[in-house]
C-alpha cells in the first residue's frame, strides 16, 4: 500500500532541506525525504506549488551518486523552456535536450525530453538513432522525473505515460509530478504492482501557496443604462458594472445569490450587442487601476487573439516607462544574440504586428506564432515586459508564466467533437496560473461574462467546484509491443484495476441475485403436477382428452386458491434470475478474458509481421502510422518516387487543417497507395476489434503548397511571399507550417534509419537532400532557449 504523506511534516531534519534559500513547504519535505529514502515520490499539487523543488532535490541527489537523469515533459515547448530555466538556474549541473526537432548535449547530467522520446527508447533499447536516448537507461540513469504526469489521462496520448511506466527498469527510481488527482492512491498502488520493489510515497496537497478568489465582471456603456427607467434596477445595475463581483471565495465558498443577480443584470443589458473588444478594453482599465496586472486574457481561437490584442487601446505602461522605446530594440538584441539568420525574421510582417503591440505593453502567444516569436514572448514576458497577454489554453500546460491575474473570455471549447464547457480540471489548469509565489497573497480569476455565449449555474458550479480529473486507463497494446515483448503488458496495465474492480461488481450482483434465488421457496408437488398438466394439454390434439387436463388443472387450482398464482409469479421471477446470474457470468467471462482476447486478436492481425522481415521495420516510425510505413518500405513504393513525391507523400500526415470549402479531394494518382494502405489498416484493426493507438487520417491541403515551398523558395522574397500567400489563403499560420515541415522533416529521418538498417541505399541518396530542401529561411528548429 501506498505511504500517505499528509499534514505537517513530522520526518527528520535532513541536511538537505538546509540548501534552499527559502522555507520548504511540508510537502516539499515529505517528497525530498522520499527521494533520499529510495521510494518512488507522487506530489499531487496546484500549479505553481512548488513540484519542482522536489524534482530539482532528485537531480541533485542522483548525480551526486554519479547517476544521470531523465527528465520527461508533455509536450516540446515546455522541454525548450524547462530546459532553458533550470540551465540558468543551475549552472552547475549540465543539462542536455532531446524532442525530436531539437538535439543539444547528449552527455549531460540531466536529460530533458518528451514522454514520446523516453518511451521510443524504452521499446527499442538497441536501436541507435538521432531521435532517441543515446544512453543505457538500465547501468547510467538513477531516476526518471515524469513531470505533468496527469497526462497519462490524456484522451489520445495517456497511453504514452502508461507504457513508459510498465517498461522502466526495475532498479529506476521514480519522481512523477502531477496536478490534482481523484483518488490518487489508485495509481500510486498501480505504480507499487508494476514496480514492487519500492514503496510509494503519496505526497498530495490541496492547498494553494498563494490562493485564489474567482469573480465576475460585467460592464456596457452608460446609455444602455439610462435605458433602463426603473431607478431603483438603474443604481443597483451601476453598482454591478465595471467592478469585480466575488463568486467564489478563497476559502471555498460559492455566491449563488450574486451569481443570479449578475446573470439578470445580464440580461438587463444585453439587448444590444456589445462588440468583446469593448468589454476587454473595460477590464483592462480595472484591472490596470486596481494594481492587477500582468494579466493573461485566456481565448480559444487564434484569429480572436489577434483581434483583442490589436484593439486593446487601455494605456497599461506607467507614464515613465520605457518599455515603448526599449522593447524593440530587446526583441532585435535578443534575435540577433542567438541567430546569424535574425533578420529573417525581424522583416517578417508576423514580427512588425508583434512589436506594435509589445510597445503597448502587450503580448499574444498561441501555436500559429512561430516557435521563436512564442519563445520570445514568454522571455519578455519573464523580463517584464508584458503587463497583458492574450493567450490560448496551450499556454497553461506547464508553460513558466508568473501573473497576477488570469481572465476568461469563454468557458467554451471545441475538443475535436463538439463545443462543452471546460472541465473542473481544464478550468483549474487555466486559472491555477494566477498567483505568484513569494510575491502574490492572492492569485485572482476573472470571468469576462459579457462575452459568454451562455452562463447557467449547474454547469458553472460544477466547473469552478467539481472534483478533480478522475484516472482512467488509456492503455492500447502497441503494435511494438505484440511484436517483441516477450509478455502481455495489457495484463499489467492500469486497465487492469478497471477490469477487477468491475469484476468486483458483477461477483457482487451475482451474489446479490443467488441470494434472492435462496429465498424463493422450492416448487411444490401441486405447482409440478399443474406444470406437467398445462405442457400435456399443449401437446395433446384430442380434444376429450385436453377437457380432462383442463379440469384437473381446475381441480389444483380450486385446492390452491389464490397461492397457485402467488407461487407461479414466484417461479417466473426464480427463472428471471436464473437468466440475469447466467448473463453475469457471460458478461465476467467476457471482461475477465478481455485483455489476453484483445492480444490474441492482435496478434492473429499481425501474423503476415510477426514471421516476416518486416516487423522490424515497424521500430523506425513513430511520426507514421508504423504498419503503414513499413509496408511501403517492404514493398520499395519509395524506390519509385521522386523527391517531390516523398514530401508531398508524408505532407498527408501533418496537422494542417484547412476549411472544407478549400480542402484538396482528389489527390494526385502515386497517392493512391497511400489512400490504399491507411484504410486497408483501419478496416483490418476495426475487423480485428482492436484499437492500436495508430492514427491513420491523412488530408491532401498541402501537397500543392509543400510542392512549391521545396522547389520555388529559395530566397527570402519569394519565402516571404509564400507564407504570406498561405496565411491569406488558407489561413495556415507561420507556426502551423513550421511544424507541419519539421514533421516531414522528422519523417524522412526515420525512412533514413530504416533504409540504412535495410541497405536501401537507392532511397537512401533519394532522400539526402530533401532537408535541405525544406529547412530554409524561418522554417527550422531554432529556439531562443538553446
Amino acid at each position: 500500500m501506498v505511504v500517505f504523506c499528509i499534514g505537517e511534516y513530522n520526518g527528520e531534519n535532513i541536511n538537505e532541506f538546509n540548501n534552499y534559500p527559502y522555507p520548504l513547504s511540508d510537502f516539499q519535505k515529505y517528497g525530498i525525504e522520499g527521494i533520499i529514502k529510495g521510494n518512488n515520490v507522487l506530489v499531487t499539487a496546484h500549479t505553481s506549488s512548488g513540484k519542482t523543488t522536489i524534482a530539482m532535490a532528485g537531480i541533485q541527489h542522483f548525480i551526486n551518486k554519479g547517476k544521470k537523469v531523465i527528465y520527461t515533459s508533455p509536450i516540446k515547448a515546455l522541454s525548450n523552456q524547462k530546459f532553458h530555466e533550470l540551465s540558468n538556474k543551475y549552472p552547475n549541473i549540465s543539462f542536455g535536450l532531446l524532442t525530436g526537432d531539437i538535439k543539444h548535449c547528449y552527455c549531460a547530467d540531466t536529460i530533458i525530453c518528451t514522454t514520446e522520446i523516453l518511451l521510443n527508447k524504452l521499446r527499442n533499447k538497441d536501436i541507435e538513432s538521432a531521435n532517441i536516448l543515446p544512453l543505457d537507461i538500465e547501468k547510467e540513469v538513477g531516476c526518471i522525473i515524469f513531470d505533468e504526469v496527469h497526462y497519462i489521462n490524456d484522451e489520445d496520448r495517456g497511453k504514452i505515460w502508461e507504457e513508459s511506466l510498465l517498461l522502466l527498469p526495475k532498479n529506476i527510481q521514480i519522481i512523477m509530478l502531477s496536478a490534482t488527482l481523484d483518488k490518487p492512491e489508485i495509481f500510486g498502488n498501480w505504480i507499487e504492482k508494476i514496480h514492487p520493489e519500492r514503496k510509494v510515497w503519496l505526497i498530495p496537497t490541496d492547498k494553494r501557496i498563494v490562493p485564489l478568489t474567482h469573480y465576475l465582471f460585467i460592464t456596457c456603456n452608460n446609455g444602455r443604462i439610462k435605458l433602463i427607467k426603473n431607478e431603483e434596477i438603474s443604481k443597483k445595475v451601476k453598482k454591478q458594472v465595471n467592478t469585480l463581483t466575488e463568486i467564489k471565495s478563497s476559502d471555498g465558498k460559492f455566491n449563488e445569490s450574486e451569481f443570479h443577480n449578475i446573470k439578470k443584470t445580464i440580461d438587463l443589458i444585453q439587448n444590444d450587442k456589445m462588440a468583446p473588444t469593448f468589454a476587454i478594453n473595460k477590464c483592462v482599465e480595472y484591472l490596470n487601476q486596481n494594481d492587477m496586472l500582468p494579466a493573461i486574457f485566456f481565448v480559444f481561437s487564434k484569429k480572436k487573439i489577434e483581434l483583442f490584442a490589436k484593439k486593446m487601446n487601455v494605456v497599461v505602461l506607467e507614464d515613465d516607462s520605457k518599455v515603448r522605446y526599449l522593447v524593440k530594440n530587446e526583441c532585435e538584441s535578443i534575435l540577433k544574440n542567438k541567430f546569424q539568420n535574425y533578420k529573417e525574421y525581424t522583416q517578417l510582417p508576423e514580427y512588425e504586428f508583434l512589436i506594435s503591440l509589445l510597445e503597448k505593453g502587450v503580448g499574444i502567444h498561441h501555436a500559429g506564432l512561430l516557435p521563436v516569436f512564442r519563445e520570445l514572448i514568454e522571455i519578455l514576458f519573464e523580463k517584464g515586459y508584458i503587463k497583458v497577454l492574450f493567450a490560448t489554453e496551450t499556454l497553461a500546460v506547464g508553460i513558466n508564466f508568473a501573473i497576477k491575474t488570469c481572465v476568461f473570455t469563454s468557458i467554451e471549447k471545441h475538443d475535436g467533437k463538439e463545443c462543452r464547457y471546460l472541465l473542473p480540471h481544464e478550468y483549474n489548469q487555466i486559472s491555477g496560473r494566477s498567483g505568484r509565489r513569494n510575491i502574490d497573497t492572492k492569485g485572482n480569476v476573472i470571468h469576462l461574462v459579457n462575452l459568454y455565449r451562455k452562463i447557467e449555474l449547474n454547469e458553472f458550479k460544477k466547473m469552478l467546484e467539481g472534483n478533480p480529473q478522475k484516472l482512467i486507463s488509456k492503455f492500447k497494446l502497441s503494435v511494438q509491443s505484440v511484436l517483441f515483448e516477450t509478455e502481455n503488458l495489457a495484463e499489467k496495465s492500469m486497465i487492469c484495476y478497471e477490469i477487477d474492480k468491475e469484476l468486483e461488481k458483477i461477483l457482487f450482483d451475482i451474489n446479490t441475485l443467488e441470494q434472492k434465488i435462496m429465498q424463493i421457496p422450492q416448487k411444490s408437488k401441486e405447482l409440478a403436477d399443474y406444470e406437467n398438466l398445462e405442457l400435456e394439454m399443449k401437446k395433446s390434439k384430442n380434444k376429450n382428452k385436453q377437457k380432462e387436463l383442463k379440469y384437473q388443472m381446475e381441480l389444483i387450482k380450486k385446492q390452491k386458491g389464490r397461492h397457485l398464482d402467488e407461487e407461479i409469479q414466484k417461479q417466473q421471477e426464480y427463472l428471471y434470475l436464473k437468466c440475469d446470474i447466467c448473463d453475469l457470468k457471460k458478461e465476467y467471462e467476457f471482461i475477465e478474458n478481455y485483455n489476453s482476447r484483445i492480444y490474441n486478436n492482435m496478434r492473429s492481425m499481425l501474423s503476415d509481421f510477426i514471421n516476416s522481415p518486416k516487423n522490424k521495420l515497424t521500430i523506425f516510425f513513430k511520426e507514421v502510422p508504423c504498419l503503414v510505413f513499413s509496408d511501403l518500405i517492404y514493398e520499395n513504393i519509395f524506390d519509385n518516387l521522386t523527391k517531390i513525391q516523398i514530401i508531398q507523400l508524408l505532407s498527408c500526415f501533418t496537422q494542417i487543417k484547412v476549411s472544407d470549402d478549400i480542402k484538396t479531394i482528389i489527390p494526385p494518382k502515386f497517392l493512391n497507395i497511400i489512400q490504399q494502405k491507411t484504410e486497408f489498416w483501419k478496416i483490418k484493426e476495426f475487423d480485428y476489434g482492436v484499437n492500436t493507438g495508430e492514427y491513420y487520417e491523412i488530408h491532401f491541403d498541402l501537397i500543392n503548397e509543400i510542392e512549391y515551398w521545396a522547389t520555388n523558395c529559395n530566397d527570402e522574397i519569394s519565402c516571404n511571399q509564400f507564407l504570406l500567400k498561405i496565411q491569406t489563403e488558407k489561413n495556415i499560420y507561420n507556426g502551423d507550417f513550421v511544424k507541419a515541415v519539421l514533421k516531414i522533416n522528422n519523417c524522412i529521418e526515420e525512412i533514413k534509419n530504416c533504409c540504412e538498417f535495410i541497405g536501401n541505399l537507392m532511397v537512401l541518396e533519394k532522400i539526402n537532400d530533401i532537408p535541405n530542401m525544406l529547412l530554409k529561411h524561418i522554417v527550422n528548429n531554432q529556439s531562443l532557449y538553446i
